[in-house]
């Protein structure tokens, strides 16, 4: 029958298929991976939580596309920077608390050159995302922009929290 006929990667002389044969051979409930081995219930979460966040950040009036990517692109770049700022935190007490062995690779400089590495990188990580929080110029509302980019990247990072939370609550 047309269009029943199953495509496989590469074949070229296959025919497009229907969407009830698309209905019929989906991942059980979306809860399993397709054809190529991705993992459909994450890429729909993704596709869900990007278009939520991208009318989100639409809301207000006057708002240009630019300042919405503006906004999107600060938001990633706060949610990007934290586990830098995690490294650099670790980094330093690590150190303090330390003592060489075989295992740990030391710092250039001694304990004085660590301190100088870990406050250094902390302090240019947290500095560019201090950056990252100020709106353009051009801004119609300055604060609904440093709002947005804020309550952004506290979003993302509350979603991935409860995802963590659930998946700990799971396994016990």
């Amino acid at each position: 029958m047309p269009g029943d006929k199953t495509a496989k990667p590469g074949d070229k002389t296959a025919e497009p298929r229907d969407s009830t044969a698309m209905l019929r051979d989906s991942p059980e409930m979306l809860g399993g991976s397709t054809p190529v081995g991705a993992n459909a219930p994450a890429i729909l979460v993704q596709a869900g939580l990007a278009t939520a966040f991208l009318l989100v950040s639409v809301i207000g009036r006057g708002t240009k596309v630019e300042e919405v990517y503006l906004i999107l692109l600060d938001t990633q770049l706060l949610v990007y920077f934290i586990p830098f700022l995690y490294l650099f935190a670790s980094f330093l007490i690590h150190r303090s608390k330390g003592g060489a062995s075989d295992d740990v690779t030391l710092a250039p400089g001694g304990k004085f050159g660590g301190w100088i590495i870990g406050i250094s990188g902390f302090g240019v990580t947290l500095f560019a995302m201090i950056v990252a929080m100020i709106p353009p110029t051009s801004s119609a509302n300055r604060w609904m922009f440093f709002l947005k980019v804020i309550g952004g990247a506290f979003a993302f990072v509350a979603v991935g929290g409860i995802i963590y939370l659930k998946a700990q609550a799971a396994k016990v």
